[in-house]
């Protein structure tokens, strides 16, 4: 035994499959997790907050905070720490989950969220459009830090989005909006009033509610170019009229600032004002120079003197922010205007924040969407299925143990081996929880192969670099575990078994030396490994969406059980028939 642990293989495998035993120890936190709240906020609540108490009693589970908020009509919580009054019946339109034990992410379909299906307006939308909205989308979704979204074509024009463990909200509200970016300036003028574009002067009159420009009659709506600007005839009265100048548009958004002293939010008025630079294209700011040359300065405030229109930011047709123009910038260009505002919590001002530099950065989509149909799947099911896997992963186990007991007929042959099949799911379930473990345990485990000598051959080297660097690309995006990643991990135990079993009968044959017999052990493992990974690989690239957990647990566990477990496992077949 003294032997088995100066062995460096067997020793990896200890270190390595007790650092994993450490990273899944669950670690229950009281309180739910606030993961959907409509947009009348009830009781102030808001997507992120976690709910400690209700009615004074801590609280674990969906289902107690269901059982205890309908208990009377108006509910006592405890969120964030603070405590909060509410109307019962306000928080049944709330999404909650309960806080992960673990640092395991789990797919939608175990953990439960949102499956939303999303259609273009525009009809005979062609392929590469299609791909252009999905390219736009994801890039959204990694510019948002949306990290648990999933984005993909079904049939010929549904999108589908998945995102686990929440609402639907951040896709109606951030992700189906088309994102179209404009800033404009209006300019009110009365009658026989002038405004001033670049160097064009244009004569205002109003009669009868129509107004003419230059002689020319223009209905409400109506709109028309002078200098390149866009000016949309609006609020037309029989005194006035606002001519509404577009001066930038998402083309001219050069660059969008994400960091300080460029971006960033500050106290204000017991809320949070948010603020960032953009970088205007040069035509773009010719536009706004036009526009403001020759509007009048008015002064606000003690001594503060503005432009007599502000700047109105507008996304998708909605006003976003109004911000004022200092009469200093008048038919100045300005290349990096700031965008402000302004919302009550620093949470939703950084959310907010966000939102907006996303959307500015990945640009608009190239059409409108709407949201064709939108599922909710409840994390009941998941729990069930996960229920049911643990059970069935348990008498799998054991009745394996049984079978090995009966055919070997020694006890101290059959656990090791149940116990080494079982730790190649836990050093499995150890990656996904870990990214810095799982980095880890890829390369030492590489190295000690090397040094062993157990990496021979250009093929073999080929391949395990081939495999180390698609298990880098999903570990450092911390994978979740979806359906077919668990059945995976019930496969494992088989697999695992079915080598030892070939490298016990392999060392118990009584001709042939020790070195010999681990060399044609390795060689068996090899073989499969490198199978197993040109197959499952393609599955990965093949764009298999359903069978890509499937795919990646079977690479992960080749790759631990060929550089790990079975060269552990073989050091110790190693001692117990040498000696």
């Amino acid at each position: 035994m003294k032997e088995l642990f100066k062995d460096l293989r067997f020793l990896t495998y200890i270190a390595l499959v007790t650092i994993s035993l450490i990273l899944l120890i669950p670690k229950p936190r009281p309180g739910l997790l606030v993961t959907y709240v409509p947009e009348s906020q009830p009781c102030g609540l808001k997507e992120g907050d976690i709910i400690n108490e209700v009615n004074h009693q801590p609280i674990k589970s969906v289902d107690e905070f269901a059982r205890l908020i309908k208990q009377s009509d108006f509910v006592a919580l405890k969120v964030n720490g603070k405590p909060k009054s509410c109307k019962a019946h306000e928080l049944l339109n709330i999404t909650v989950r309960e806080l992960p034990a673990t640092s395991l992410k789990f797919s939608m379909d175990l953990e439960g969220g949102t499956r939303v299906f999303l259609r273009p307006k525009e009809k005979n939308v062609t392929r590469l459009l299609m791909e252009e909205i999905i390219t736009t989308l994801n890039t959204r979704i990694n510019l948002y830090g949306l990290k648990d979204m999933n984005v993909r074509k079904v049939g010929s024009d549904l999108i589908m989005i998945e995102m686990a463990g929440a609402g639907g909200e951040d896709i109606r509200e951030f992700l189906a909006r088309q994102g179209k970016f404009e800033a404009k300036i209006p300019i009110q003028r009365r009658d026989g009033e002038k405004v001033m574009i670049g160097d064009t002067t244009l004569e205002i009159k109003i009669k009868n509610s129509t107004v003419y420009i230059d002689d020319e009659p223009y209905e409400d709506g109506d709109e028309f170019f002078v200098e390149d600007v866009r000016i949309v005839v609006t609020n037309v009265t029989n005194e006035s009229v606002v001519l509404e100048t577009s001066v930038f548009s998402g083309e001219d958004i050069v660059f969008v600032y994400t960091s300080y002293p460029d971006s960033g939010l500050a106290p204000r008025n017991g809320g949070y004002e948010f603020f960032f630079k953009v970088r205007i294209s040069e035509r773009g700011a010719e536009r706004f120079a036009k526009v403001t040359k020759g509007l009048r300065a008015v002064t606000l405030g003690v001594g503060h003197r503005y432009l007599e229109s502000p700047l109105n930011i507008y996304i998708d047709e909605r006003l976003a922010t109004s911000l004022r123009i200092s009469a200093d910038l008048a038919g100045k260009i300005v290349t990096e205007p700031a965008i402000t505002g302004y919302r009550e919590s620093k949470w939703e001002a950084v959310k907010e924040m966000m939102r907006m530099q996303s959307i500015l950065r990945s640009g608009s989509l190239p059409v409108q969407l709407e949201i064709e149909k939108i599922d909710t799947i409840s994390p009941t099911l998941g729990k069930k299925f996960m229920n049911s896997v643990i059970f069935l992963f348990i008498v799998s186990s054991g009745v394996v143990s049984v079978l090995i007991f009966i055919f070997y007929h020694d006890v101290k042959l059959a656990v090791p081996m149940i116990l080494i099949a079982l730790s190649e799911a836990v050093l499995i379930l150890g990656t996904a929880a870990n990214r810095l473990f799982a980095c880890i345990l890829l390369l030492v485990s590489f190295i000690v192969s090397v040094i062993k000598g157990d990496v021979k051959g250009w093929l073999a080297w080929g391949v395990s670099l081939f495999a180390m660097l698609i298990l880098f690309t999903i570990v450092v995006q911390q994978w979740s575990l979806d359906v077919p990643a668990i059945a995976g991990l019930v496969a494992v135990a088989g697999t695992s078994v079915n080598q030892m079993i070939i490298i016990v009968d392999e060392f118990r044959r009584k001709e042939g030396g020790m070195k010999e017999k681990e060399e044609t052990s390795m060689h068996m493992v090899w073989s499969g490994f490198m199978l197993l990974v040109a197959v499952m690989s393609a599955l990965i690239f093949m764009g298999v969406g359903t069978l890509k957990g499937l795919a990646i647990t079977t690479i992960l566990e080749e790759y631990i059980g060929t550089f790990v477990t079975r060269p552990a496992f073989m050091s110790l077949i190693e001692k117990k028939y040498r000696y």
